[in-house]
């Protein structure tokens, strides 16, 4: 509702926008449903560049003031991003085209700790099938019990 109230001022979508992330952080919800929640925030409440570049700094010092179990989902996708653009390259170099073939499923994964496991993963395994076995287990036991991390 506050993004279709704010859709023609700038400066009321930023504080509403302000107040609902910060609003995230104090109900005790699990952080990866609050970097879903923001991530949503962030695509509905879009703000132009000038208003964005200062959103950023605002919340980051927010995290700073209190103490946060988790990384900011700025840097949490920045980290999911970079790892995956490393992995891409890394299978490439290491098995060409047919390694190539891991990367929609990789793209799947939202878990910068698990995309980094893989990325080392990649050093040692003889091949693609290597590092697809290893993505079912850890599917398989994300299923089992969907609290454990990857």
């Amino acid at each position: 509702m506050k993004a279709r109230e704010t859709r023609r001022s700038p400066a009321d979508r930023h504080v509403w926008k302000v107040r609902l992330v910060k609003g995230l952080y104090g109900r005790g919800m699990e952080p990866e449903d609050v970097r879903r929640l923001f991530l949503f925030i962030d695509w509905v409440m879009e703000l132009p560049e000038p208003r964005k570049h200062r959103f950023e700094p605002e919340i980051d010092a927010f995290q700073k003031e209190k103490p946060m179990p988790f990384v900011n989902p700025f840097e949490q996708v920045g980290r999911e991003k970079g790892l995956l653009r490393g992995i891409e390259v890394a299978l490439d170099l290491k098995f060409g085209a047919e390694g190539l073939e891991l990367v929609p499923e990789l793209r799947r994964i939202r878990d910068h700790v698990s995309l980094g496991k893989l990325l080392s993963k990649i050093k040692t395994a003889d091949s693609p099938d290597d590092l697809r076995r290893v993505l079912t287990q850890k599917r398989r036991s994300r299923e089992a019990d969907p609290m454990r991390e990857i």
